[in-house]
């Protein structure tokens, strides 16, 4: 773990992801192959949106990849094994989210390096999860949550609907990375978050 923010602030994600791959650990078990299994993975925290944008493009450059749009709020990049983002002062909240969201990448990665999951999944899982309860105890302890209810994410769905504009699932299943944007990552999560809570009933068997 790196960071040019303060001290307190590497304690708390070093803490946050630590307990996140605890959690992942229980849940699905991550078994990464042997040469990743002693590997430590760099976890690189900014302090600003500027200085992430600037860095991460600056080695992006070095590298001759392509470089990261203005929107990007942080990345996993299996290329050189660092998950990047920063710290939102204002927002601090939306720090946590990415952070979560980034590492659930590299948790799927350290499942099957050889794993490549169409865009949808990908970003759906990494949403879901990345969407967690954080509550931290008297005693330091970190507590995490996922799978919370995205209010945006529901109303973008409920909207295109109505309109008739919603995507179809046999659409979704099928897109390409360049043509999925903020609004497809409104239908991918709620599909996903339904398959998580609604796996009873009469819903389970569709």
């Amino acid at each position: 773990f790196k960071t040019n923010a303060s001290e307190e602030l590497l304690e708390y994600y070093s803490d946050l992801l630590e307990a996140y791959y605890s959690l992942m650990n229980k849940q699905i078990g991550i078994k990464p192959t042997l040469s990743y299994r002693k590997k430590k993975m760099t976890v690189r925290i900014y302090k600003s949106h500027d200085e992430f944008y600037e860095y991460s493009n600056q080695l992006m450059k070095e590298l001759r990849a392509p470089g990261l749009p203005r929107s990007v709020l942080g990345y996993f990049w299996s290329y050189d094994d660092t998950l990047n983002f920063f710290h939102n002062y204002s927002e601090p909240e939306q720090a946590t989210w990415v952070g979560l969201h980034e590492c659930t990448h590299l948790l799927t990665f350290l499942i099957d390096q050889q794993y490549e999951p169409q865009i949808w999944l990908n970003e759906a899982v990494a949403d879901y999860f990345g969407s967690a309860e954080v509550t931290i105890s008297k005693r330091g302890k970190i507590e995490i949550v996922p799978g919370m209810l995205q209010t945006d994410r529901v109303l973008t769905v409920q909207k295109a609907i109505e309109d008739g504009k919603d995507t179809k699932l046999e659409k979704l299943f099928t897109l390409s990375r360049s043509n999925f944007n903020g609004f497809q990552y409104a239908h991918a999560w709620s599909f996903v978050y339904f398959l998580n809570n609604y796996n009873k009933g009469k819903s389970a068997k569709n």
